[in-house]
């Protein structure tokens, strides 16, 4: 059993070479790390259950996918490039102006209002017009 502890107890440090107080930091970081994911995929079920399906059962299998699903969105946001701004992109810009009393009187009896109604409006072009 002295051959064991000595193992266990010298071996491990001798193998990583790292002192103990920074062990445990680093474990506690990753611990941390770890529970801000995890608590943060608990968040999102119980909003999805509160939007959504308020008799929808917490399961491991939900776990895992929003699990998986908060690491891959701050993976895309760690990978992805940053959007161009409107004056470097080749898309045109359309701004239509519509007077706030025709876009009232569009909206109050929607869907059938804004299919039936025309009402008259202005449109800019990549701020020529």
């Amino acid at each position: 059993m002295k051959f064991f502890k000595f193992y266990i107890g010298e071996g491990v440090f001798r193998i990583f070479k790292i002192r103990v107080n920074l062990a445990i930091f680093m474990s506690l970081l990753i611990i941390s790390i770890f529970t801000m994911y995890a608590l943060s995929a608990v968040n999102n079920f119980y909003k999805y259950k509160h939007a959504v399906a308020s008799n929808l059962e917490f399961t491991m299998d939900h776990f895992h996918f929003l699990l998986k699903n908060e690491f891959y969105k701050d993976w895309i946001k760690l990978t992805a490039s940053s959007p161009q701004s409107d004056d470097e992109s080749l898309l045109k810009v359309f701004e239509i102006f519509v007077d706030q009393k025709a876009l009232s009187n569009l909206d109050e009896n929607l869907p059938l209002s804004g299919k039936n109604h025309y009402v008259g409006a202005s449109m800019r072009i990549n701020n020529e017009g």
